[in-house]
This record gives structure tokens, sequence and C-alpha cells, in this order.
């Protein structure tokens, strides 16, 4: 015999479709149903109206013993969370129950199921709910969506087992590789936290860490040397200031490089197709440590002739959070006050916008000591051209150009890039214009 419900439900199905113009169409309709005969068939044929249905008509029972089939054909799975939430008794335990059922459904987010346990799961099932994530830990790693993996991590430090801190700390090269690859470095932070990963073991990984950072950059991971040069100054850096490679993270003052890292107190910059090496210099533009084209050429092809150029360059970092606090008509005009400055020292900045500026944190000079002493960096070498002997050196919290793709010199042909330098160039033209008429009358 037909369980009651399936009846109750062809009949609201037959007056829901009473819209149907036509009675054959109404007729057709419900011939089509007439073959079904269980939970899972008209779930198919249904899913969220079905759903919505059972909710109404509290069929708790149903939609416990049923769940799985319910996850998957009703979407979006974390909307059944929510509405099952507080409304359907001990749903959980059926959650805990069918654990390895429900993860292995497709359109389960298991970052987000994770978190509804987590925050609704009784005392008695929490034990059981951190040897299921144990249990499955490695399915789990390959199921995580790449933007959600700092968030389960977030889960598995908050359900604090020593089990699950060893797996984080045995699989954080997974999740790295997992996430974006501005976000690996924080991962790897993250990790830390929850496993303490040892620093031994990541100085011999750090390598593999690189080429997800650098994945976007093939020529990078491609060149053996090049990767194992960039490998060496980060670790140089790190050494010389204390830092562990662990506590490196994504630096976000890197005007229009590829890729930047924050090693202490310096942020290393790595890109290409830079628009020129030689700049004119400026006390307004941050001092550079190291700055320099490094060519590279296909290691298969030795005959390559059109090398790409990557430039590297080292300086220390800036507060490039500076606009905080500041309206927009502030922010313009401490832009403003820059681009006249270097505007009437003969200079053109084609590129100002606020993320290309920062707050300097210590003086604009070379800070960096090698055995003691201070690192004396050759201006030409880092690309400065028409150095005066004695150089002004802004004092921390003066504000400064942190990308020079396309500063120039008067008198060269130049690029405006923003809208800002164009409207700072017809600005100044105008206040130019201005000052010399009122010299001219002046004089008379």
């Amino acid at each position: 015999m037909v369980n009651n419900w399936l009846e109750d439900y062809k009949k609201f199905l037959y007056i829901k479709n009473g819209y149907l113009k036509e009675k054959k169409d109404r007729f057709t309709y419900m011939e089509k149903l007439n073959y079904i005969t269980d939970f899972k068939q008209i779930l198919i044929k249904e899913r969220k109206h079905f759903f919505d249905w059972l909710i109404e008509r509290q069929e708790y029972e149903l939609i416990k013993n049923n769940i799985i089939d319910i996850f998957e054909n009703v979407r979006p799975f974390d909307n059944i969370l929510i509405i099952c939430n507080g409304i359907v008794p001990d749903i959980e335990q059926k959650y805990i129950e069918n654990f390895k059922n429900i993860i292995k459904i497709h359109n389960v987010d298991l970052t987000v199921l994770l978190i509804y346990l987590w925050k609704n799961i009784t005392e008695d099932n929490y034990i059981k709910l951190q040897e299921l994530v144990y249990e499955n830990f490695e399915y789990i790693i390959k199921r995580v969506h790449y933007d959600r993996v700092e968030e389960f991590l977030i889960v598995i430090q908050k359900l604090n087992n020593t089990k699950l801190n060893n797996k984080v700390k045995n699989n954080y090269l997974k999740f790295v590789n997992k996430a974006e690859k501005w976000e690996c470095f924080r991962i790897l932070e993250k990790c830390n936290q929850i496993g303490k990963i040892d620093e031994e073991d990541l100085q011999k990984e750090f390598k593999e860490i690189l080429k997800k950072f650098f994945e976007n950059n093939k020529e990078i991971i491609e060149s053996e040397d090049l990767l194992e040069a960039v490998e060496l100054l980060i670790k140089q850096l790190a050494q010389k200031q204390n830092v562990k490679l662990k506590d490196i993270n994504y630096y976000f003052g890197g005007g229009y490089y590829n890729s930047c890292l924050k090693i202490g107190d310096y942020a290393l910059k790595l890109g290409k197709l830079r628009r020129t090496f030689k700049i004119p210099y400026h006390p307004r533009i941050l001092q550079p440590l190291i700055r320099r084209p490094i060519p590279y050429m296909q290691e298969k092809n030795k005959n390559v002739t059109d090398d790409i150029i990557y430039f590297l360059e080292v300086s220390e970092c800036v507060d490039t959070n500076w606009t905080k606090g500041l309206t927009k008509e502030q922010i313009v005009e401490e832009m403003y006050k820059i681009y006249k400055e270097m505007r009437k020292d003969g200079i053109i900045c084609g590129d100002m916008k606020p993320e290309n500026i920062g707050r300097l944190l210590r003086p604009n000079k070379v800070n960096y000591e090698e055995d003691g002493e201070q690192l004396n960096v050759n201006d030409e070498g880092v690309g400065f051209t028409n150095v005066p002997k004695r150089k002004k050196i802004l004092p921390k919290g003066e504000l400064v150009i942190i990308d020079t793709d396309y500063i120039y010199k008067e008198g060269k042909n130049f690029t405006m890039v923003s809208k800002y330098s164009e409207n700072f160039e017809d600005r100044y033209q105008k206040e130019e214009k201005n000052m010399s008429l009122f010299d001219y009358i002046r004089e008379i």
C-alpha cells in the first residue's frame, strides 16, 4: 500500500498544478507521477518543492531517514542545514551517523558542514566528530574548496584535538597547495599555529612552497637557477633578521609586481615586463636595497633570443594603509602634493594612485646592516639616474612612491596610465600658467 504521505503529496501536486489551462495537461502531468512509488523517485522529480512540503507538513522522521537523498538532490546544501536547524529534532545525530556518506556527496561543502557541526552538536557527539574527521582527514583535504582552506583550518583549531593537530602538521604542504597563491603563506602560518611545523623540515620543503607562490610565473618555476637564487635570498633576509620561514607572508604593498613577500621589515618583489630599469632619482621614491633586472632564458632551449626579463626588488616595508581616516578629497590632496613636488623637480609620475604610495616606517635610506656595518647600495646599480651628491633623506612618517614603473624625466616621452596623473598634470599646468601671469603683472 502506498504511504499516506505519498498520496497526500500527489493530491497536493494536482491542486498546485490547477493553473494549467487544459485538463488534459493536468491529466498528463499527473500520469507521469503515477509510476512514482518511493521517496527518492519523487525527490528527484520535485527536489526543493518536495523538501519544502515536507518541512511544512512537519514530516521530520521522513527527512531524517532520507537525509542522504535530500543532500544529493536539493540545493543549496547550506540552505538545508539552516532550515533544519532547530526545527528537525536530533538532526545533528543523523549527520554524525551518516558522516562518511555525506562527505562523499558532490554538492556538500565540507567546510560549511564542519562549521555547522562544531557549533551545533551535543557534547556526547563532540568526541565522535573529532574521530570522524581524523579517520577521513586525507579525503576531506581533497574535497575542501580552495577558498575555504583557512576556514577549514580554523574549525580544526577549534576542535582542539592533538591527533588532528598532528594531521595538520604532517599535511601542511597539501593545504598550502590547495590555497590561492597569495594566501599560501597565510595558510602556512595557520598550519603552524595548529601543528607547530618544524623549522628544519620547512627549510627542506621551502622550495615547494615557493613553487606554489610563483605558480603564475612559470618561467621562475622552470628555471632551477632562478628559483634557487630567490630561495637563497629569502632565506638570507630571514636569517639576518632572525625571522623564521613560517613567519614570512604575502605583502600587499608591491605595486604592480606579480609576486611580493614580507620578510621581517623588508619586502621582496618579483615581476616581469617593467617599463624601464633606469629612473630619475627623487627623495619621494622608496629607496630600494636591491633593484635589478634578471634575464631569463629557457633552459630547454638555449638558442631562444627573446629572453623574458624579470625584475627583482628588495625594499623596506611601508604602511600601505595610509589612507585610513582620510576623506577622498584629503587623499587626492596628499597625492597631489607629492606629484607637484616631483613635477617642480622635473620628474613626471604617470601612475599616481593610492595603492602606489606608502608611509615610511623608517627613514628613506638603506637601513640594512651586514656584519654590523650599514650596507652600501650603489644608486646606479639600482637604476637611479641624476643622483645629487647630497641626498635629502625623508624621515619616518613621510609618504613615498612605491611603484616606479611610470616615472620619467621631464622632456622625455611619457605615458599617463592613471586618471589621477592626468588630472594632476592638468591642474599643475593651470597653476603654473596662473603663477606666470601673476609674476608678469607684478613686474609691471
